[in-house]
Protein backbone atom coordinates (compact mmCIF):
# COMPACT_ATOMS: atom_id res chain seq x y z
CA UNK A 1 0.00 0.00 0.00
CA UNK A 2 1.44 3.42 -0.84
CA UNK A 3 0.77 5.18 2.36
CA UNK A 4 3.25 2.31 3.96
CA UNK A 5 5.94 3.01 1.61
CA UNK A 6 5.52 7.06 3.10
CA UNK A 7 6.04 5.74 6.21
CA UNK A 8 8.49 4.02 5.59
CA UNK A 9 10.45 6.95 3.74
CA UNK A 10 9.30 8.93 6.33
CA UNK A 11 10.76 6.87 9.54
CA UNK A 12 13.91 6.58 7.73
CA UNK A 13 14.63 10.31 7.52
CA UNK A 14 14.34 10.90 10.87
CA UNK A 15 11.05 12.34 11.39
CA UNK A 16 9.58 14.10 14.78
CA UNK A 17 5.71 14.40 13.91
CA UNK A 18 3.88 12.24 11.97
CA UNK A 19 0.09 13.37 10.99
CA UNK A 20 -2.11 10.75 9.13
CA UNK A 21 -5.42 11.49 8.28
CA UNK A 22 -7.15 8.68 5.80
CA UNK A 23 -9.90 6.36 5.31
CA UNK A 24 -9.19 2.41 4.70
CA UNK A 25 -12.43 1.33 5.18
CA UNK A 26 -10.78 -1.66 7.19
CA UNK A 27 -8.42 -2.24 10.26
CA UNK A 28 -5.37 -0.21 10.44
CA UNK A 29 -2.83 -1.74 11.86
CA UNK A 30 0.52 0.68 12.54
CA UNK A 31 3.52 -0.31 10.53
CA UNK A 32 6.48 -1.33 12.72
CA UNK A 33 8.69 1.30 11.27
CA UNK A 34 6.50 3.98 12.43
CA UNK A 35 6.49 2.16 16.42
CA UNK A 36 10.50 1.91 15.86
CA UNK A 37 11.29 4.82 14.83
CA UNK A 38 13.49 6.68 17.39
CA UNK A 39 12.68 10.39 16.52
CA UNK A 40 8.89 10.62 16.92
CA UNK A 41 7.96 12.42 19.16
CA UNK A 42 3.99 13.76 18.19
CA UNK A 43 1.60 11.21 16.56
CA UNK A 44 -1.51 12.26 15.17
CA UNK A 45 -3.92 9.95 13.69
CA UNK A 46 -8.18 10.74 12.64
CA UNK A 47 -9.02 7.91 10.85
CA UNK A 48 -12.68 8.45 10.15
CA UNK A 49 -14.66 4.96 12.10
CA UNK A 50 -11.76 3.19 10.98
CA UNK A 51 -10.53 0.65 13.38
CA UNK A 52 -6.88 1.11 14.85
CA UNK A 53 -4.93 -1.73 15.78
CA UNK A 54 -1.77 -0.36 18.53
CA UNK A 55 1.16 -2.30 18.63
CA UNK A 56 1.12 -4.34 22.07
CA UNK A 57 5.17 -4.50 21.25
CA UNK A 58 7.73 -1.90 23.00
CA UNK A 59 8.56 1.38 20.47
CA UNK A 60 7.50 4.93 20.34
CA UNK A 61 10.53 5.08 22.68
CA UNK A 62 10.59 9.11 22.19
CA UNK A 63 6.89 9.82 21.87
CA UNK A 64 5.74 12.61 23.80
CA UNK A 65 2.13 13.20 22.50
CA UNK A 66 -0.54 10.76 20.84
CA UNK A 67 -3.35 12.28 19.15
CA UNK A 68 -6.07 9.83 17.94
CA UNK A 69 -9.24 11.39 16.28
CA UNK A 70 -12.15 9.71 14.92
CA UNK A 71 -10.62 6.27 15.42
CA UNK A 72 -12.46 3.13 16.85
CA UNK A 73 -10.13 1.37 19.02
CA UNK A 74 -9.80 -2.16 18.89
CA UNK A 75 -8.04 -5.07 21.15
CA UNK A 76 -9.60 -4.92 24.90
CA UNK A 77 -6.54 -3.99 26.42
CA UNK A 78 -4.16 -2.53 23.56
CA UNK A 79 -4.71 0.65 24.30
CA UNK A 80 -4.15 0.06 28.07
CA UNK A 81 -0.95 -2.04 27.58
CA UNK A 82 0.40 0.17 24.36
CA UNK A 83 0.30 3.76 26.93
CA UNK A 84 2.09 1.69 29.24
CA UNK A 85 5.11 1.01 26.78
CA UNK A 86 5.34 4.74 26.05
CA UNK A 87 7.64 6.10 28.61
CA UNK A 88 8.44 9.58 27.28
CA UNK A 89 4.10 10.14 26.47
CA UNK A 90 3.79 13.26 28.43
CA UNK A 91 -0.02 14.32 26.33
CA UNK A 92 -2.81 11.74 25.42
CA UNK A 93 -5.80 13.53 23.35
CA UNK A 94 -8.55 10.83 22.36
CA UNK A 95 -11.37 13.01 20.61
CA UNK A 96 -14.45 11.16 19.14
CA UNK A 97 -12.69 8.13 19.64
CA UNK A 98 -14.82 4.58 20.01
CA UNK A 99 -13.87 2.64 22.46
CA UNK A 100 -15.49 -1.07 21.21
CA UNK A 101 -14.85 -4.04 23.82
CA UNK A 102 -12.78 -2.16 25.78
CA UNK A 103 -14.48 -1.58 29.38
CA UNK A 104 -12.19 -0.38 31.77
CA UNK A 105 -9.86 2.83 30.02
CA UNK A 106 -6.99 2.52 32.16
CA UNK A 107 -4.47 5.24 31.59
CA UNK A 108 -1.49 4.20 33.67
CA UNK A 109 1.77 5.90 32.53
CA UNK A 110 4.60 7.57 34.96
CA UNK A 111 5.68 10.37 32.32
CA UNK A 112 1.68 10.92 31.31
CA UNK A 113 1.01 14.55 32.82
CA UNK A 114 -2.44 15.50 30.75
CA UNK A 115 -5.26 13.62 29.10
CA UNK A 116 -8.27 15.02 26.70
CA UNK A 117 -10.99 12.93 26.26
CA UNK A 118 -13.44 14.56 24.05
CA UNK A 119 -16.58 12.48 22.93
CA UNK A 120 -20.18 13.21 22.34
CA UNK A 121 -23.61 11.13 23.14
CA UNK A 122 -22.93 9.21 20.50
CA UNK A 123 -20.70 6.92 22.46
CA UNK A 124 -22.85 7.03 25.62
CA UNK A 125 -22.98 3.38 26.02
CA UNK A 126 -18.98 2.71 25.52
CA UNK A 127 -17.26 4.84 28.49
CA UNK A 128 -17.77 2.36 30.94
CA UNK A 129 -15.06 3.26 33.87
CA UNK A 130 -12.28 5.05 33.64
CA UNK A 131 -8.91 5.36 35.75
CA UNK A 132 -6.61 7.74 35.54
CA UNK A 133 -3.53 8.18 37.95
CA UNK A 134 -0.50 10.68 38.16
CA UNK A 135 -2.26 13.49 36.28
CA UNK A 136 -1.86 17.26 36.65
CA UNK A 137 -4.49 17.98 33.72
CA UNK A 138 -7.74 16.32 32.66
CA UNK A 139 -10.03 17.87 30.28
CA UNK A 140 -13.02 15.28 30.16
CA UNK A 141 -15.78 16.01 27.51
CA UNK A 142 -17.63 12.64 26.94
CA UNK A 143 -20.30 10.99 28.46
CA UNK A 144 -20.36 10.48 32.01
CA UNK A 145 -18.39 7.31 33.08
CA UNK A 146 -19.91 4.78 35.54
CA UNK A 147 -16.92 5.28 37.52
CA UNK A 148 -13.93 7.08 36.99
CA UNK A 149 -10.94 6.57 39.91
CA UNK A 150 -8.29 9.51 40.07
CA UNK A 151 -5.08 8.23 42.01
CA UNK A 152 -2.03 10.11 43.01
CA UNK A 153 -2.74 13.26 42.61
CA UNK A 154 -1.91 16.33 44.80
CA UNK A 155 -2.50 19.27 42.73
CA UNK A 156 -4.71 18.73 38.87
CA UNK A 157 -6.70 20.93 36.61
CA UNK A 158 -9.90 19.13 36.24
CA UNK A 159 -12.50 20.95 33.38
CA UNK A 160 -15.18 18.27 33.02
CA UNK A 161 -18.56 18.73 30.47
CA UNK A 162 -20.19 15.59 30.56
CA UNK A 163 -22.41 14.78 27.03
CA UNK A 164 -24.94 13.22 28.82
CA UNK A 165 -26.63 13.74 32.72
CA UNK A 166 -27.67 10.47 34.87
CA UNK A 167 -30.03 10.90 38.19
CA UNK A 168 -26.50 10.52 40.14
CA UNK A 169 -24.65 13.09 38.37
CA UNK A 170 -23.89 15.44 41.63
CA UNK A 171 -23.28 12.37 43.55
CA UNK A 172 -20.65 11.40 40.62
CA UNK A 173 -18.86 14.73 41.06
CA UNK A 174 -19.12 15.13 44.43
CA UNK A 175 -17.01 11.51 44.89
CA UNK A 176 -14.42 12.51 42.04
CA UNK A 177 -13.45 15.76 44.01
CA UNK A 178 -13.48 14.01 47.59
CA UNK A 179 -10.27 12.25 45.89
CA UNK A 180 -8.52 15.12 44.91
CA UNK A 181 -6.34 17.02 47.64
CA UNK A 182 -6.49 20.37 45.10
CA UNK A 183 -8.31 21.09 42.38
CA UNK A 184 -10.02 23.10 39.93
CA UNK A 185 -12.76 22.12 38.04
CA UNK A 186 -15.37 23.49 35.85
CA UNK A 187 -18.31 21.76 35.63
CA UNK A 188 -21.36 22.15 32.38
CA UNK A 189 -23.24 19.72 30.95
CA UNK A 190 -22.93 20.07 26.55
CA UNK A 191 -26.14 19.52 25.04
Amino acid sequence: MEIFRWIHAATRRNVQEVVLEFTLCEPLELPICLATCESLQVLKLNLPRDILKLPNHFGFRQLKLLHLEDVELSDKHSPNCFISKCHQLKSLILHECGLGAITLLFIASTSLSSVTIIADYYYEDEYGKCELPNLKFLNYEAPMPNDIIIENLFSIDVSIAFTNTRADTQIFVHKMIKELSFFYISFGTMQ
